[in-house]
Formats: structure tokens, sequence, C-alpha cells
């Protein structure tokens, strides 16, 4: 039929024509998709930042100041890269694909207590980068409680919200 318009063929791709078949999968009332790799992405940007932030630990308890601010100030950029991706692409999803009872109330739960906790490592962070801040003892035992914000952080989305998100997006009818 599109031979009449074209004197060749038009040239489509496999991967086109399964994208034009395969409609996303969007939260109610918004246009935000499901992305089956998010989790995998999530996790493996938790791992790094983890690491990051070990190597900044690293240098500010070796008393390298210079070097510890320079990774402290890339685990910043990182981080708040990797909340933005979250909010947006798995809290609002969820927020809004999650049926109302316990799912919702987890993520919703879970939401406020990440953000108490980002708080903290925000401000950790703009406090490390402070040129005036001596790397002490005290920034030191701070330095080592935002470490375990971090952890808990990874855990706490890790075991109660992506599965939940793998359980929506692998599941239609779990949709409002």
């Amino acid at each position: 039929m599109l031979e009449k318009f074209f004197k060749t063929r038009p040239n489509f791709s496999v991967k086109d024509d399964l994208n034009t078949r395969v409609s996303k999968q969007f939260a109610p009332n918004t246009k935000i998709a499901y992305n089956p790799n998010l989790i995998s992405v999530l996790e493996s940007e938790h791992r790094n930042l983890t690491e990051l932030y070990g190597k900044a630990s690293m240098a500010a308890n070796a008393g390298i100041q210079h070097k510890s601010r320079l990774l402290f100030l890339e685990f910043k950029d990182r981080f708040i890269d990797n909340v933005l991706r979250q909010n947006i692409s798995l809290y609002i999803y969820l927020q809004h694909a999650a049926r109302p009872g316990k799912d919702r109330q987890v993520v919703t739960k879970v939401k406020a207590e990440m953000d108490m906790i980002i708080r903290e490592i925000t401000h950790f962070l703009d406090y490390s980068l402070d040129e005036g801040t001596q790397y002490d003892d005290e920034f030191l035992a701070r330095m080592e409680k935002v470490a375990k914000k971090i952890k808990q952080r990874t855990y706490t989305e890790e075991s109660h919200v992506y599965p939940i998100y793998k359980r929506y997006g692998s599941n239609r009818k779990n949709l409002i």
C-alpha cells in the first residue's frame, strides 16, 4: 500500500516495528512509563555511589581534604541524579500505579523516610564541600553516620520499593 507513495519500500527496522506494536505501560494519569531496566540501573547506581562515598571517606580519613572534597562533589552530583531519577521514574510512577492499600502505603512511607535521609545526606555534603570545614574527629564521626544512612537508604529501597515496582511492571492487572 505504501509503495504507491514511495518508489521503494520504506526502511523500517524490526526494532521500530516492535516499538510500535508494544504499547508502553504508563502510570495512570501520567506520561511516566514503566521501564523494565530501571531497577537494574538504580541498583548499579547505588553500588557506584557507595563505592564513591567510600573513596571520599578514605581520603578524608587520610587527611587528604582536597581529594576528599573533589570526591564528595562528584558523589553529590551523582547522588542528586539518582534521587531525581528515582523520584520521577520510581516514586511518582508507583504513587500513581499502586492500588490503594498496602503497596501504596509502603511507597508513601518509604518515600517520606527517604526524603529525610536525602536531606541529611545533602546537608552533610554541603558541609563537607565548604572550604572552611575542618576534617576533624567531629567531621569524621558525621561522615560515618552519613555512610550508615546511605546504606540504610539503599537497603530500604531495594528490599521494599523495588519489588513493588517490578510487580507492577510485570502485571498490568495491578494498575488502577
